[in-house]
This record gives structure tokens, C-alpha cells and sequence, in this order.
């Protein structure tokens, strides 16, 4: 293939021509870390920051560690004292991690951390060795778990730009980060406010303006015809693989609605089963493997027999419903019985007791809960616009196809 003009072909790909191709170890000090004897008491708990893999890769900056030890600790291990900036790259117990050490620390012997020299900039190198899983992977052995030694870890081929577009690919890269960091922290204090909201509403205890009637509480098969589901014999192939939808506890609890299943049955699998054809708006429950899980359906469809669901009768409003019986997890559980697997009965579930208002207010709750809902979603959706950003101009910048300088 014909190079590009102003690009050379390297061991690792082609790059820009005045990029260099440098090993590892040549562009940042690799330390190693270590662990101070779990049988001596004053090793431990002290104000000395010390992580482990497992603390590592969900976050850019690492801050403080869950466990740390004391002075006399440190200077009884193979562990070493980490300035700030230190990358912190995880060398067993999930290869490949990264992170930048935001406070004085040390690190036990799951890393090899990167001390950035003055020619390579320690952001570049974090989100340059994020993308870099699969080759630390392919460069780790070991019998009774996988480690990449030192070693390995120093002779690994990398992507050098000039110092100045180092800084500025990480600059950029590092704008789009706290965009992302935004978004989650706005998601988060939203969820929490819809959780409070939830509490207070949904139990009475703070009523929506124009609202004063009285609230009953009423058995949950009084205001919704609870029905199971069931399962067609997996040895008639003439049962599945048709187009009625078949849904599993498995596939309900993460989104609010359910639109299509995994698998999906005939006609004939259907009429030969115990499972029902449930209309749109019905409110799935999960009653066993996940007890307590729930969604709306919202098109016409059945379940197997891991399910109680609801279908409102006129006087109960089923997204009302929906963000009820979401509360009430931890009832359903404790009412649950089984040797081989935890399982609430119809019975049980019918017996459940609930706070209900009167209609219109139950529609005004529900509708306030949505709009919240969907603010949410809405929000969700740019975080995960904003990650594929990132993640393409990820893949641009830190190979010289797109230059910042």
C-alpha cells in the first residue's frame, strides 16, 4: 500500500514522519510495587495511600486507595513511593488498567507504574496505554494467573509525537473527559432526586398541588389481575422461533420499557403452555431468578413462568404501577420461599399490600416519574454520544491520522 505522504511505516503501523517509534521503558521510568506483611500489625493503617488492581480502571484520576499502610510498612515491602502523576497501570489481576495517581502513593505488586520522563507527558501516556489492552495481554504468561513482567512491559513498541503534540492531544482528550465526568455527575444528582422524589410521592407523604383525597391501601390483586407465564417444550421445534415475543426475568430490570425478546415462540408454542398473550401497557414482574425486577410492555407478548405480571384494572394506572412495585424489592424477597432457587407465588403477590390514590393523582405521579425518566434517558444518550467521540478521536489522534499542531 502507498504511504501517505508525511507518514512512515513502522513495526507498529504507519505513523507521522516525525513521530517517533520508542520502547516503553525509554519514555518513562516502570515501577513495580509490593505488599508489607499482612501478620504485622503496625504495617497496616496508617496514612500511606496503597492500591490494588481492583481499585483501578474505572476512573481517570486515582485518589484514595481503600487500604493504607504506615511508614515502617512501606519500608518493609518492595513497594515504592509514587509522586503525583504517576500512571498507574495494572500488570495482573485485570491487564491493562490505567490510571493517574492524583495524591502520594504506593501500589502492591499487581502494577508496573509509568514515571513519565521530561520528554513524554504523562496524560498523553495515560489515555495512549488505555488503548493498549490487547497487546499487554498478548505479552502476559503465567500458570497459576496472567502477569506482564517488567520487562514486557519496558520492550512494548509505542507512538512518540513531539512533547508540544503530546500536550495537546492529551489537552483535548482531557476536555472531552471532563464533559463526560460532567454528564455523569449531572445523571447521578438527577437519579438521586428522582429516588427522593419516588419516596415522598409514591407513599403520600408530600402530595402534588391540587391533590387532597384520601389514599387507600389495597391488596396488590385487587387493583391489577396478576398473571404467570410458562414455557413450551424445548424438544417441539415447531414451538419456537416464530413471532410472538417470549421474554425471560433476564431481559427485564434494566429499561423502563420492553419492546421485543431474545427468543420468541409460535402460535402452536403458545397454545401449548401455560404462558398467556399479555396487552401492551402490561407491567412485568419478575418473581424468580432476580425476584422483583420490572418493566411495561409495550407490545403484545408472553413470558415464561418466571413471572407474575400485572395487567391494571380501570381504577389503577400501570406506569403508576411500574414505579411502585420498582420500590418494593426488598418486600418481594423477603416474601419469597424455595430450595432449589427463591420464588414468589401468585398468591403471595396478590396478598401484597400498597398505598393507592385516587386515579388522577396516581396519572400525575406517573406522569411527573416519567418526565424524569425521560430527562435521564435523554442525558444518557449524549453521555454515550460523547464516549463514541472520544473513542474516535482516540483512535485519530493517537495514531497521527489527525494532527492537532
Amino acid at each position: 500500500m502507498e504511504l501517505k505522504e508525511g507518514f512512515k511505516q513502522t513495526e507498529i503501523g504507519v505513523i507521522p514522519n516525525d513521530w517517533n517509534l520508542e520502547c516503553l521503558g525509554d519514555v518513562a521510568e516502570v515501577v513495580g510495587g509490593g505488599t508489607p506483611s499482612t501478620f504485622t500489625k503496625s504495617f497496616w493503617d496508617g496514612n500511606i495511600n496503597w492500591f490494588t488492581p481492583t481499585e483501578i480502571g474505572k476512573h481517570k484520576y486515582a485518589y484514595e486507595s481503600e487500604r493504607k499502610i504506615t511508614k515502617e510498612g512501606l519500608d518493609n515491602c518492595s513497594a515504592r513511593l509514587l509522586p503525583t502523576g504517576t500512571v498507574l497501570l495494572t500488570s495482573r489481576a485485570g491487564i491493562g488498567d490505567v490510571a493517574i495517581l492524583v495524591n502520594e502513593s504506593c501500589t502492591n505488586q499487581g502494577f508496573q507504574s509509568l514515571l513519565a520522563n521530561d520528554n513524554s507527558n504523562n496524560e498523553f501516556l495515560y489515555y495512549l496505554i488505555s488503548t493498549l489492552k490487547s497487546v499487554l495481554l498478548q505479552n502476559a504468561s503465567g500458570s497459576t494467573f496472567l502477569e506482564i513482567s517488567p520487562k514486557h512491559v519496558k520492550a512494548i513498541k509505542i507512538p512518540i509525537p513531539p512533547l508540544p503534540e503530546q500536550q495537546a492531544i492529551a489537552e483535548v482528550l482531557s476536555d472531552i473527559d471532563a464533559l463526560i465526568t460532567s454528564l455523569d455527575e449531572l445523571i447521578e444528582k438527577k437519579r438521586n432526586i428522582k429516588q427522593g422524589s419516588m419516596q415522598l410521592l409514591l407513599t403520600g407523604k408530600k402530595r402534588l398541588a391540587g391533590f387532597t383525597g384520601d389514599w387507600e391501601t389495597r391488596a396488590l390483586g385487587d387493583v391489577a389481575e396478576v398473571v404467570g407465564g410458562g414455557t413450551p417444550s424445548t424438544f417441539n421445534k415447531k414451538s419456537w422461533d416464530g413471532n410472538i415475543n417470549w421474554f425471560t426475568p433476564t431481559e427485564v430490570g434494566r429499561y423502563k420499557y420492553v419492546y421485543e425478546s431474545e427468543r420468541k415462540i409460535t402460535k402452536e408454542g403458545l397454545d401449548s403452555c401455560s404462558a398467556r398473550m399479555l396487552p401492551s401497557g402490561t407491567v412485568l414482574l419478575t418473581t424468580r431468578a432476580g425476584i422483583g425486577d420490572v418493566a411495561i410492555l409495550v407490545n403484545e407478548s408472553c413470558t415464561n413462568q418466571g413471572f407474575q405480571s400485572l395487567i391494571a384494572n380501570e381504577n389503577s394506572n400501570n406506569e403508576f404501577l411500574y414505579y411502585l412495585i420498582s420500590t418494593l424489592k426488598s418486600l418481594l424477597v423477603q416474601n419469597a420461599s424455595g430450595s432449589t432457587f427463591l420464588e414468589i407465588s401468585p398468591k403471595t403477590v396478590k396478598a401484597i399490600r400498597i398505598p393507592l390514590p385516587p386515579a388522577p393523582e396516581q396519572e400525575a405521579i406517573a406522569s411527573l416519574l416519567s418526565d424524569m425518566d425521560a430527562e435521564l434517558e435523554s442525558l444518557e444518550r449524549h453521555r454515550v454520544k460523547y464516549f463514541g467521540l472520544k473513542q474516535g478521536m482516540m483512535q485519530e489522534l493517537l495514531t497521527g491520522k489527525t494532527r492537532l499542531l
